[in-house]
């Protein structure tokens, strides 16, 4: 794609990144799942290149440090090198600016939510029906403490 003619020097300057985001930005969409390469890693996050149906990587996208893992991610390079091969979301797009915004966490169980499940149990057990307790529920050990602990955080 021209991105620039300068006529007087009779000088023309193309992207090929832009070309690449205008043949293939039409097959994104939020939610898609792609496999892809990270070609670098910033303090910010990685970039990483969409593949393809056709087997090649003609877009790249961002995995901020916040959307890398559940974990807390201190340093990106911890967790990521150039040159892996990761699964990602994509999780925003910006056509005016040609940017996509990825996620590899939001492929995984939120760990949080997982705990929960396992401690707080999401149907009532035929047995408190069967002896006439109907309404009652005994409260989960240690229930309180992480509604407080809950309670304590932003949001």
């Amino acid at each position: 794609k021209v991105i620039r003619a300068d006529e007087e020097n009779r000088k023309l300057i193309f992207s090929e990144k832009e070309s690449d985001w205008l043949k293939f930005s039409p097959q994104l969409n939020v939610g898609d799942i792609f496999e892809a390469l990270v070609g670098s890693v910033e303090d910010y996050g990685a970039f990483v290149h969409l593949r393809f149906p056709d087997g090649l990587h003609h877009i790249t996208g961002l995995v901020h440090v916040s959307e890398v893992s559940w974990d807390l991610v201190q340093d990106v390079r911890d967790v990521l090198t150039v040159g892996d091969r990761v699964r990602v979301k994509v999780v925003s797009i910006d056509r005016e600016k040609s940017r996509i915004t990825l996620s590899i966490k939001q492929l995984e169980e939120d760990p949080l939510l997982e705990t929960l499940d396992k401690v707080i149990p999401q149907e009532s057990s035929n047995e408190s029906e069967s002896d006439g307790g109907g309404d009652h529920l005994e409260p989960v050990a240690g229930l309180g403490l992480i509604i407080e602990e809950l309670l304590k955080e932003d949001g």
